[in-house]
C-alpha cells in the first residue's frame, strides 16, 4: 500500500483504513500474525485498524 500511496501522493495510512472502511465487508478475524505482517510491510497503524475494524 505504500508504493501506491506514495505514487500517487496519498498518506498511506490514511488511504489503507479508508479503503478497508470502504471496500471490507465482514468480519476481520484476529489475532493476527503480526510478526509476518510487519514483515510483509503492514505498519502498525494499519495493524491497529484492523484490530478495532470491527
Amino acid at each position: 500500500m505504500e508504493n501506491s500511496s506514495e505514487d500517487s501522493c496519498l498518506e498511506p495510512e490514511t488511504t489503507y483504513q479508508r479503503l478497508v472502511a470502504q471496500y471490507f465487508t465482514g468480519q476481520i478475524k484476529a489475532p493476527f500474525n503480526r510478526k509476518a505482517r510487519l514483515a510483509a510491510g503492514f505498519s502498525e497503524a494499519e495493524l491497529e485498524t484492523l484490530a478495532n475494524f470491527n
